[in-house]
């Protein structure tokens, strides 16, 4: 399972792995959210940026008072988001880069 995240230091929209099966037992262990995975993010020298998943009441609020922001820097890439939801972010206006 998948969960969609953004991050407010280089404007990415990207999906990562809640969960990973661990080899020994099988079973399903959650995976923490581990920051941007642009490696050319700013939050990786600096500490305070902030990366949000999508479906949480702290990115509605944090869009809707940055949308100029969002609008200007919004992004993705096939590279951090399913095949399927790159067509859905054209759709919406997000700029996709390879």
């Amino acid at each position: 399972m998948q969960r969609e995240y953004f991050c407010g230091g280089c404007g990415l929209f990207h999906w990562v792995d809640q969960y990973k099966i661990d080899e020994k037992t099988g079973r399903m262990e959650y995976k923490p959210h581990e920051g941007c995975p642009n490696k050319d993010c700013i939050s990786h020298k600096e500490a305070d940026v902030p990366v949000f998943a999508v479906d949480t009441i702290g990115f509605a609020y944090f869009a809707e008072s940055h949308k100029d922001f969002i609008d200007e820097v919004k992004w993705s890439s096939p590279k951090y988001a399913p095949e399927k939801v790159i067509e859905t972010y054209k759709k919406q206006g997000i700029r996709i880069e390879d």
